[in-house]
């Protein structure tokens, strides 16, 4: 269960980042495939297009920002509880994001005659450049939240309310990985608890520490519990 949280930093001025890295480095990946395709000697491979100007190519760039940045907005990667969830992000990016958005740009330029028209060999160049400096920018995003001096304020803390198989499985996730979004506090209203994991109380107290511990979140989730102010 969610309880109320207040941390603008993890929840709006992250993922606000992330959206405009990610709007810049899609238009830098897809004029860097233009300037592959037809300023380079590599572009000299394919069908010579005179008339494939920079400026005639810009709306279709543009186009291309807007369908990548749109399916990544569609898959997620800008909701803050995903915001440290790094393999799952990148895995989206590079598998599904990022070749949806590409699926469609292609299936739009079959139907709305663009000029010039768009060649295959600019979108293999352009969609690989894309995907590599996307990699590469979301990995240096990720060194930085994921340092000591930042992790804890971005990660969720949580209170186990009793023990359970299912709060056995969330310790043994948070203790796998150090980037973990959740940081597990302790357990409320737990018996047989392993050795280590603080012991938070009772439910009846479950107000008080909340207050006390700063918590944002309980686990299992389908517990109801009031949400305070």
């Amino acid at each position: 269960m969610g309880v109320r949280s207040t941390n603008q930093l993890r929840d709006s001025a992250l993922p606000i980042i992330l959206l405009i890295g990610d709007t810049l480095v899609a238009f830098g990946g897809l004029s860097f495939g233009y300037w592959l395709r037809y300023v380079s000697v590599v572009g000299s491979l394919g069908i010579d297009v005179p008339e494939a100007s920079y400026t005639l190519y810009l709306p279709l760039l543009l186009v291309g920002v807007i369908f990548l940045v749109g399916a990544f907005a569609q898959r997620g990667l800008y909701d803050g509880k995903v915001l440290l969830r790094k393999q799952h992000a990148l895995n989206l990016l590079t598998t599904r994001a990022t070749v949806f958005g590409v699926i469609v740009y292609l299936a739009l330029s079959l139907v709305i005659k663009f000029e010039p028209l768009i060649s295959w060999l600019f979108v293999v160049m352009a969609g690989s450049s894309t995907l590599l400096l996307l990699w590469l920018w979301r990995e240096l995003f990720y060194s930085i939240v994921t340092r000591p001096s930042w992790l804890p304020h971005l990660q969720r803390r949580v209170a186990l309310l009793g023990w359970s198989e299912s709060a056995q499985s969330l310790l043994d996730d948070v203790q796998r990985g150090r980037t973990h979004p959740y940081q597990v506090i302790g357990c409320i209203a737990g018996s047989d608890m392993p050795v280590g994991l603080r012991d938070l109380g009772s439910m009846a107290d479950w107000a008080t520490t909340l207050q006390r511990e700063r918590m944002t979140s309980f686990w299992p989730p389908a517990w109801t519990l009031p949400i305070l102010n």
